[in-house]
């Protein structure tokens, strides 16, 4: 059932109100129209129908219209009951309340009733409907009849007719009138093609021809037929198998008009003796086509929508089959995917733990695992060489028991600690061999803990660091003696990529009469301003790019104002990859090597100067001895010429020694003259005959020798 609307704003509510006042007012002036003045009644009485269907569709809130315009039609004798006798305040009161109430009382029922908003989708919703109908046209009714029978002191039988006819006619009114109301309502949801519009047009064509045939007082209607009033009923059927409860509806309402209208003038087959024998078999036609026509209808609407619903439902589980099919297929794909993929996993996982088994296997690093009781799982090859056991002698032994057994001291605990949670990193301990021989070992540990966070196995890494820490020792020890060198007596710095000072020694600071804080971190330039900083001979540039050394002179002011003369050796300074960090420069004091220096080349010079002048002297020397000698030769020369012939052999002997003398003299003093200069003009070596050199000694030492009766042995 179809709750209330929402309040409307007050404009809005009023012209609802009005119009359904309106067509209150225009569906009872049709009844009037409608009804027997012989009878006092009207067969139909379309404001019931038009004011319940009004009520259903907008609301109980549109009552006050319904009233109103039921009693304004009340009061200008609209009503059936008062045509021809004049409509007084009490009968219009009675009329308006007692229609006002009648709807409020079967949309009351309805709401307990129906529960759909749609009244004619179901059999037995249309027999509840048919049922709520008639109940509520009894208060309706009434009303109306108290009324009729207070205004004119009426007894009982005039209560009872006046009752009868107004129920019957609101019951008729409601049946034709509200399905037609409420079926205009809602859309049936049918395509309007050509095709359908023309059939539409036919069926509607040959209705009004039937019913003018029926009610247009023919001869034969009337007196051979008296059934042929219900052949429209075919003609309901084909509105209602063809089209819906609409068409149907529009269809009753037309002929239950047309039949009326018809009886009251006098023609049809409904006219009887009385009118109210005609009365009575009109409203009973109109109820019989009425109650057939929304039957008919429903059930047809009904069948059509089970019908739809269970091709929906087919078309659904069709879809859903092919869904289901299909999501099958992808299941099964997905299946055959994921047991593909499974295997692939299950395959990698068997290489991972292959590669895990050559790594733990592979290791030099002890690994093996440890249960939570302590006893040992599995070890691996570096565990068994560094133990000295098999693997069959370890599995199984307390872990604790066999490496550390009796352990008790604090740096034990702390590493059992550390150890059973897994946590812990680089651990030194010492362990000795069964042999006696102590070894290093570091050991780190990880906990494998389950899905719950408790710990299943804890796999323990030990490396073998004894010559890790005898190296460290050793590196340690060259550290040492690396700083026992810098810090020696010879000032040494290191100075960074960045030309600033990073390490200096003591010497250092004393040699420059500065401090570490003075210097670390400052560039060299500030320390020793000038140029010998920024040119081209700066060893630390040089080194920095790219010499193995530079050497250079530099000096010094000293704190007593004096000037130290200094010199720089600068190497490069490279890490362990042999990357350039910086420069390692020395300074050596030469300030007495250049004292000594300077001293030595003024002796140079005095003694290049006393060289010159033995040369001038030995030049001199030579040339005033020549002079004599050329002439003892030359005249000793004229003297062999001249008395050549005279002299006997000894004299020609004597003269032959002197001239060999004289000839043995120049070449001596012209020998002294080239050793004079020999700091000037070097002579290359030559071959001499050294048995030549000795025939000349001994003819000059002839006479020596003969004085002093000597002897000279020569050996070859």
């Amino acid at each position: 059932m179809k709750a209330e609307a929402a309040p409307a704003s007050t404009p809005r509510r009023l012209g609802i109100l009005a119009a359904v006042a309106g067509a209150c007012f225009v569906s009872a002036w049709m009844g009037q129209l409608l009804g027997f003045p012989e009878a006092g009644a009207a067969p139909l009485w379309p404001a019931a129908g038009i004011s319940f269907a009004l009520v259903l569709l907008l609301g109980t809130r549109v009552w006050p219209g319904v009233f109103t315009g039921l009693l304004a039609a009340a009061l200008t004798g609209a009503t059936a009951m008062e045509a021809g006798q004049g409509a007084n305040l009490l009968v219009s009161l009675t009329v308006a309340i007692g229609g006002a109430l009648e709807p409020l009382v079967g949309a009351w029922l309805l709401r307990r009733l129906v529960v759909s908003i749609h009244f004619f989708e179901r059999s037995r919703d249309v027999f509840r409907f048919v049922c709520v109908v008639l109940l509520m046209c009894m208060a309706g009714c009434t009303f109306e009849a108290a009324g009729v029978s207070l205004a004119h002191a009426a007894g009982g039988e005039t209560f009872r007719w006046v009752w009868v006819t107004s129920w019957l006619a609101h019951v008729t009114g409601t049946l034709v009138a509200a399905p037609l109301v409420i079926s205009s309502r809602h859309a049936t949801g049918q395509r309007w093609t050509p095709a359908r519009c023309a059939e539409l047009l036919g069926l509607s064509a040959l209705t009004v021809l039937t019913t003018v045939f029926l009610f247009g007082g023919w001869w034969v209607v009337r007196r051979i037929i008296p059934s042929m009033p219900y052949l429209v009923i075919p003609l309901l059927l084909w509105a209602v198998f063809r089209f819906g409860l609409r068409e149907a509806a529009a269809s009753i309402a037309f002929v239950a008009v047309f039949a009326v209208v018809a009886t009251v003038r006098g023609v049809g087959p409904f006219v009887a003796g009385t009118p109210s024998e005609s009365l009575l078999l009109l409203q009973v036609y109109i109820g019989i086509c009425a109650m057939t026509g929304i039957t008919m209808a429903t059930a047809v609407a009904e069948r059509r929508r089970s019908a739809a619903q269970l091709q929906e439902l087919n078309e659904t589980l069709e879809q859903r089959v092919i869904e289901r099919t299909a999501d099958l297929a992808a299941a099964n794909k997905d299946l055959r995917v994921q047991v593909n993929e499974r295997k692939r996993a299950e395959a990698e996982l068997e290489i991972e733990r292959d590669h895990l088994a050559s790594v733990i296997n592979g290791s030099p690093a002890i690994i093996c695992g440890i249960a939570p009781t302590g006893a040992i799982t599995f070890v691996n090859p570096a565990a068994m060489a560094v133990t000295g056991r098999q693997a069959d002698e370890l599995v199984g032994q307390n872990w604790w028991g066999f490496f550390y057994p009796g352990e008790r001291y604090l740096p034990f605990t702390e590493f059992v600690r550390d150890f059973e949670q897994g946590e812990m990193q680089d651990y030194e301990m010492p362990y000795r061999r069964p042999d006696g021989h102590v070894r290093t070992l570091s050991w780190s540990s990880l906990a494998r803990r389950g899905t719950g966070g408790e710990i299943e196995e804890i796999i323990a890494f030990g490396n073998d660091i004894t010559e890790r820490k005898a190296a460290e020792e050793a590196l340690q020890r060259a550290h040492a003696e690396l700083n026992e060198v810098f810090n020696a007596a010879v000032p040494l710095c290191v100075i960074n990529t960045n030309y600033a000072f990073s390490r200096v020694n003591e010497a250092f600071c004393v040699f420059f009469g500065t401090n570490r804080d003075e210097v670390l971190g400052y560039a060299c330039h500030e320390l020793w301003p000038g140029e010998c900083c920024k040119g081209p001979d700066c060893c630390v540039r040089q080194v920095l790019q790219g010499a193995e050394h530079a050497e250079r002179e530099l000096e010094v002011v000293s704190d007593d104002d004096g000037v130290l003369s200094c010199l720089v050796t600068a190497v490069p300074f490279r890490g362990a990859h042999g990357q350039l960090l910086g420069v390692i420069e020395s300074f050596a004091d030469i300030s007495e090597r250049k004292r000594f220096e300077q001293e030595r080349s003024k002796i140079l010079r005095r003694l290049e100067q006393s060289n010159r002048e033995l040369e001038d002297f030995a030049f001199v020397a030579s040339h005033d001895l020549q002079e004599p000698l050329r002439k003892v030769m030359m005249f000793g020369h004229r003297l062999k010429e001249t008395l050549g012939q005279t002299l006997d052999e000894r004299s020609m002997d004597y003269l032959d020694r002197m001239q060999n003398a004289a000839m043995r003299m120049r070449t001596l003093i012209q020998n002294l003259l080239a050793y004079s200069r020999v700091t000037s003009q070097a002579k290359p070596f030559e071959p001499v005959d050294l048995n030549a050199v000795v025939t000349e000694v001994l003819s000059d030492l002839e006479s020596r020798i003969l004085e002093t009766g000597g002897a000279v042995e020569v050996e070859t």
